[in-house]
């Protein structure tokens, strides 16, 4: 009797440890807490904040209000309720037929191996998941930076846009690194965001775009603010220079887009 109940005993532990393989240290959403973007408005480069301004309750849940603000007025104005349970992280979403949804940003809680549906939104509202457009973890590292160790972890997709990184507490250098893609359109006068360029907290730069490592290595680009807009120079919405197109897609040429063909 008493073998068998350390043995239970045991099997439960193990059951304990499966269930909580990987516990998130670094916090993600903070109030003060600014993300800095870089907006781009022809060849002048801008920077975007996304401040974590307070805390509300909606929902059943305790969220964090984030605002956008930027010195171009069309990168300027938005506002968003974020959550943060267990590593996940989700934004609310409320589509144009008012209905709410939460939709995923990140889930530093996924180990190697793990996968996750990427969700995609644009002006009509929520598209249906598409079983094969899903972010897999393929592995995990530590990266220290202003004394603080933070997990890094890699991802890769068969999409259009293969890898990312997210960095525990950061998140992704480009938006498309996350759970969920917005595709809403933007404006057609030259102006969009970029990519990262760095997080603050308590008004200390705890982590920068070369904090990544070799961003180029994920998206083929390197850091964008290192690579001048000029007429024959081709970006895609999310502002990343492209040496292809795809026929269909929209891009940007010169300040202006354009339907590829």
């Amino acid at each position: 009797m008493k073998n068998k109940i350390i043995l239970l005993t045991l099997l439960l532990f193990m059951s304990t440890c499966h269930v909580a393989a990987y516990k998130v240290s670094n916090q993600f959403l903070s109030v003060g807490k600014v993300w800095v973007w870089k907006g781009r408005a022809l060849d002048e480069e801008v920077p975007v904040y996304y401040t974590v301004t307070g805390t509300e309750e909606i929902d059943g849940k305790s969220c964090f209000r984030v605002d956008q603000t930027s010195d171009i007025p069309e990168l300027s104005g938005g506002s968003w309720l974020l959550c943060e349970e267990g590593g996940k992280v989700s934004v609310r979403y409320v589509d144009p037929d008012d209905n709410v949804s939460w939709l995923p940003l990140y889930d530093f809680s996924m180990t190697t191996g793990e996968e996750h549906q990427i969700s995609i939104v644009n002006e009509s509202g929520l598209y249906d998941p598409q079983p094969d457009n899903r972010w897999k973890v393929t592995g995990e590292t530590n990266v220290h930076v202003s004394g603080v160790t933070r997990r890094m972890m890699s991802l890769s997709t068969t999409e259009s846009h293969p890898k990312t990184v997210w960095v525990e507490g950061v998140g992704a250098p480009y938006l498309d690194g996350q759970l969920t893609w917005f595709w809403f359109p933007q404006p057609d006068n030259g102006i969009y965001l970029g990519g990262f360029k760095e997080c603050i907290e308590d008004g200390e730069v705890i982590f920068s775009f070369a904090d990544f490592g070799d961003p180029a290595s994920v998206r083929g680009t390197g850091d964008d603010s290192s690579v001048g807009l000029n007429e024959d120079a081709i970006y895609d919405v999310m502002g990343r220079r492209v040496d292809s197109t795809v026929p269909g897609s929209v891009y940007i040429r010169g300040g202006k887009k354009f339907v590829a063909r």
